[in-house]
């Protein structure tokens, strides 16, 4: 009994311990779990904070770096790595002559600039005193051998100037009538300001970004008041007389054109009748000399689809998915821009420089042939028509080229392990990917650019003054600005004195018939006008 006894206990001892094995394992394992889920924790933070620190980087750049994008190419040049093996080809004849491009030298300052002949020229005759014209040697009288003339700019401050109308009457000796002389038509009944007023209000504060309160100062410095709540008013007149019947016919002019590029900016309005803010937005459609600005109260799609329903041609865009629907409907070809997709890879060279900059490199070569063409149609003087061709021919056999080494290089870094798609080179890869066949399509397209820059500097003036004024008073206030924007950004693309047009248009709108609206936009404006 005593050995039974002993091998229970031997039994008992054994599976407690091997219980106690087994709990160990188990906190061995249960440890080893927590560890590798911490350890994915950690990877997954720290992935997250490598991109927030990206984003980071990127927005500072925004807010406080340089603006411009430009690289000294010789450090894109260090990140090559083969690059130049891809752009060598066989030489293409139409390039043979044009040379790289390169930065303009700043002027060393010296020598100055004579006055334009157009100046008007105030004469000061400068004479010596009688007594001065004797020699001091022999006492001889000085004769006349000759002037010499130097000039200075002498600026005069605008001022205000009084046109008092005297209308004289007459009457019949017999008491029969009395007729009485009528003066020119004011712009509206009783109105005590002439339209070069009216012109200079809304291009001081659409084309010069100065917002009514200092207006109002200026005004007051030349001795008189014009109120901001009155000069609003007169803006609203402005786009009521003749802004939005010009607008309609430039609208209807724009939509004509084949090609037309489209961007959008936001800006902040007021609630009308409350206190709080929206945002509504800008749009901009451009052609090469025609401009024109809408007001959304959003971002659907519904505002390009509007606008553009008469639109039959090329549209170019950024990315934006608000242009699918008309471009679907009415069967437009979408162009992309590569400036957008250059920018990306341009956010991601601080975060992954030896992987952007080679592909920034190869995206500048297509802009190097795009400047050269344009120098060559400059210097040569060449009409669209010669231009678009040599275009085409240039672009089949040197960017094409160029497209298929970008699209190995993107699929390449696609494929890569150390390009992450939430990543900056990652978000600019899947961009350019998804973006492939708008960006492409300017190879079948001769009369497009590759970019879409000519709008975004069109917008600039939105965004220059929205810095200003800040805000829009209500939504029809942001109408007439993008109205007024439209008017005076196109007189600029013109050369044009926007002043000029304005006073002009004022003066002609409600005398010119519907049928003739045509005759009074900018375009048609300038090419009225006598030529130097």
């Amino acid at each position: 009994m005593s050995q039974d006894a002993d091998i229970a206990a031997i039994k008992t001892m054994y599976d407690a311990k091997l219980a106690d094995l087994h709990d160990v394992i188990d906190k061995m394992l249960c440890s080893q779990t927590a560890t590798e889920d911490l350890r994915r924790k950690n990877e997954k933070l720290t992935e997250e904070n490598k991109q927030l620190a990206e984003q980071i980087a990127i927005l500072m750049g925004r807010l406080f770096g340089k603006s411009s994008e430009k690289i000294d190419p010789n450090q894109l040049g260090l990140f090559a790595n083969g690059i130049d093996k891809a752009l060598e080809a066989e030489p293409d004849p139409e390039f043979d002559e044009i040379p790289a491009h390169k930065r303009k030298k700043k002027a060393s300052g010296h020598g100055r600039q004579s006055f334009p002949d157009h100046l008007p020229r105030a004469e000061w005759i400068c004479d010596l005193a009688e007594g001065d014209k004797v020699c001091e040697v022999c006492e001889s009288k000085l004769r006349a051998i000759g002037e010499e003339i130097c000039e200075r700019g002498h600026l005069i401050p605008a001022h205000v100037l009084v046109n008092r109308y005297i209308k004289k009457k007459y009457a019949c000796p017999k008491g029969h009538c009395v007729k009485t002389a009528k003066a020119p038509a004011p712009l509206l009944d009783r109105c005590k300001y002439e339209t070069s007023v009216f012109a200079n209000i809304v291009v001081s504060k659409y084309g010069d970004h100065l917002p009514l309160h200092r207006q109002e100062g200026i005004f007051k410095r030349q001795g008189f008041r014009i109120p901001r709540s009155t000069m609003g008013d007169m803006i609203q007149r402005v786009v009521e007389i003749a802004g939005d019947p010009i607008i309609e016919q430039m609208r209807k002019e724009l939509l004509q054109e084949s090609y037309l590029q489209a961007d959008e900016t936001p800006i902040t309005v007021l609630e009308d009748g409350k206190k709080g803010t929206n945002q509504g937005y800008i749009w901009i459609y451009r052609s090469k000399k025609k401009v024109l600005f809408e007001f959304r109260a959003d971002r659907k799609r519904d505002g390009p689809s509007k606008f553009l329903k008469d639109f039959d041609g090329a549209l170019q865009t950024d990315g934006y998915a608000g242009y699918n629907q008309i471009v679907a409907r009415n069967n437009l070809t979408r162009v992309g821009c590569w400036s957008h997709a250059r920018r990306k890879f341009h956010d991601a060279l601080k975060s992954a420089r030896r992987l952007s900059a080679p592909m920034i490199l190869l995206v500048n070569n297509l802009f190097r042939i795009e400047r050269a063409l344009k120098g060559r149609r400059d210097r040569r003087e060449m009409d669209e028509e010669q231009f678009h061709a040599l275009r085409d021919k240039v672009r089949i056999r040197s960017s094409a080229r160029i497209i298929e080494s970008i699209k190995v290089m993107l699929l390449d870094l696609k494929a890569s392990h150390e390009v992450l798609p939430k990543s900056a080179i990652g978000k600019a890869v899947t961009y350019a990917l998804n973006q492939w066949t708008t960006l492409t399509s300017f190879l079948k397209l001769p009369e497009v650019e590759i970019e879409n820059n000519a709008a975004e500097q069109a917008i600039r003036q939105v965004v220059l003054g929205r810095k200003n004024w800040m805000f829009a008073g209500s939504a029809k206030g942001a109408h007439a600005a993008a109205v007024l924007y439209s008017i005076i950004s196109t007189c600029k693309i013109l050369n044009i004195n926007p002043q000029d047009y304005l006073e002009d248009l004022l003066t002609k709108v409600s005398s010119t018939p519907t049928s003739e609206a045509h005759t009074l936009t900018p375009w048609a404006w300038a090419d009225s006008q006598p030529k130097d």
